[in-house]
């Protein structure tokens, strides 16, 4: 009597074979992103001489040491010098990175400046039962979204604020913008986003509060470019007061400092979206500093949180941290900073809340990109990345 072969028995078959064969290996994630080259040095792979593709992140941080498996790659960087941008293509295996593509890389207009972010897309978002637009950006490496304020429309539904709309559709994807935020209720709402600029050199000279032909308090500054005098506008934040993140900086300047701005036309006036003490490379620093920025935690990858750090000296390139970050409330973390915070590497630690932590970055012209690791119960844990800059 012939046996018969029915459908169960072939996939009882076939899950027996495939018991027996050997466990095909998961494959190697990989990871593309743009670095600036370091260098290389001889190494080995797999108990084999190679060569070592030494980068660091483009905006800073830990440097990376690359593999590069085959003669083709190693001329595809040939004559690339210290500094020079490479967009990279690497696996990460067990205990190193394998180089699978490379190549030179030109920057887009604000695409070295850390705080600037690139326009990824638009998109919409609901929170608390309203539907608002929203744009999706990229800073740092790390992507979040952003929500168009919503505004009262004509017949009393809410509607998108026109304003930032009008600025959004000024912007492609790619594009780097410079992006001003704030944070409500856990999420992030844009204030303005502009495409990006270059900052301009001028002098401080002085700022003035008085009320505007609306009866509204409007601050305007007075500054000093070469043998022209330029005038600019803090724009009102919601509620009609001139914008406090602004008057914060205006506040550490005084006559005659050099600084950096950006400005943007509107209304047939300038507007000033950002100022800062424009320090030399080499100066010294003395006295309080204050560092602000953001961070982004990993845990809540598109939520920003708003930063600040008092610095007293201590010593010589050592300081007193007081940090505040706005986790829905303002917390506040006592710690040192030490380094340079204005050119150099630097890095600090923090204690309160029951917790520790420490950052690492590497300053340039007082922008800091930094990471962040909890460091409470002495476990070291990666917990986000941010961007402080030097107010003063």
């Amino acid at each position: 009597m012939k046996a018969k072969i029915t459908a169960s028995m072939v996939v009882a078959l076939v899950a027996c074979a495939a018991a027996w064969l050997p466990a095909r290996a998961a494959p190697a994630a990989t990871e593309t992103r743009v670095v600036a080259f370091a260098g290389t040095k001889a190494g080995s792979a797999q108990g084999k001489p190679a060569l070592i593709l030494c980068v660091t992140p483009r905006y800073g941080g830990k440097p990376l040491e690359i593999t590069v498996p085959n003669p083709t790659l190693v001329e595809a960087i040939k004559g690339v010098r210290e500094g020079d941008l490479l967009k990279v293509t690497y696996e990460k295996k067990p205990g190193r990175l394998v180089l699978s593509a490379v190549e030179k890389h030109t920057a887009r207009p604000g695409e070295t400046d850390p705080e600037a972010c690139e326009f990824v897309k638009k998109t919409e978002k609901v929170v608390g039962g309203q539907t608002h637009q929203a744009v999706v950006l990229r800073k740092v490496e790390k992507e979040l979204t952003a929500l168009v304020p919503n505004r009262t429309g004509a017949d009393g539904a809410p509607v998108p604020d026109p304003t930032i709309l009008g600025q959004i559709d000024k912007l492609a994807a790619g594009d780097f913008a410079d992006v001003q935020t704030t944070q409500s209720e856990g999420n992030t709402y844009l204030k303005s986003i502009h495409p990006w600029q270059e900052p301009k050199s001028a002098t401080f000279v002085r700022s003035a509060t008085a009320k505007n032909a609306a009866g509204a308090m409007e601050t305007t500054v007075t500054l000093k470019s070469g043998e022209r005098t330029v005038e600019v506008c803090v724009p009102a934040a919601p509620g009609g007061a001139p914008d406090p993140a602004i008057m914060s900086r205006l506040r550490g300047l005084q006559a005659n400092t050099p600084v950096l701005y950006k400005s943007v036309e509107a209304d047939g006036r300038e507007w000033l979206t950002d100022i800062r003490a424009n320090r030399p490379s080499g100066g010294e620093l003395t006295g309080e500093l204050i560092l602000t920025g953001t961070f982004v935690w990993t845990g809540k990858p598109s939520q920003v949180t708003d930063l600040k750090a008092v610095l007293t000296p201590t010593g010589p390139g050592e300081w007193k941290a007081v940090y505040t970050f706005t986790w829905g409330q303002p917390k506040t973390y006592v710690g040192v900073v030490k380094g340079n915070p204005l050119n150099g590497q630097v890095g600090g630690t923090g204690n309160g809340d029951n917790r520790t932590f420490e950052w690492t970055g590497t300053a340039r012209n007082g922008v800091i990109p930094f990471e962040h690791c909890e460091t409470t119960g002495n476990r070291r844990t990666p917990t986000g990345t941010g961007t402080m800059r030097l107010q003063r």
